[in-house]
């Protein structure tokens, strides 16, 4: 949640105020977003949206959880992502390998390769 750090391994400037984040991508697209829950180092909790026609998003944005668990030799990361339909889900896939490895490439010596499976549509009333 330090926009100095964000910036320094997402290799775009990020602008973090009031737990409210935002990010223009190299190619354009727009990032925003709000921290509802930080625990560190364990948990980041978040409503995040982007400016994409690739995929319509709802307006109040997406859920998703990220969680550090310590491991022996660094950290292992899992982010839960909601997902309204199939086709999210396999961009959201996208999105977050991308972002998980360029943290991967700022933050390790190489050998990390992100794998991203923990993305789900959403059940109940919310998915309609």
């Amino acid at each position: 949640a330090d926009g100095d750090r964000y910036t320094e391994w997402l290799g775009v400037p990020v602008h973090i105020r009031n737990r409210r984040f935002r990010t223009r991508l190299e190619w354009g697209t727009e990032v925003r977003g709000m921290y509802e829950v930080l625990c560190p180092p364990e948990l980041i909790a978040m409503r995040w949206s982007f400016d994409d026609d690739a995929v319509p998003f709802p307006d109040e944005g997406l859920v998703a959880y990220l969680r550090v668990h310590p491991i022996r030799r660094g950290s292992r990361v899992v982010v839960h992502q909601l997902a309204a339909n199939e086709r999210q889900i396999e961009f959201l896939r996208a999105a977050w390998s991308m972002v998980l490895g360029r943290f991967a490439d700022a933050h390790t010596d190489g050998h990390v390769v992100p794998v991203v499976r923990d993305v789900r549509p959403k059940k109940g009333p919310a998915a309609r």
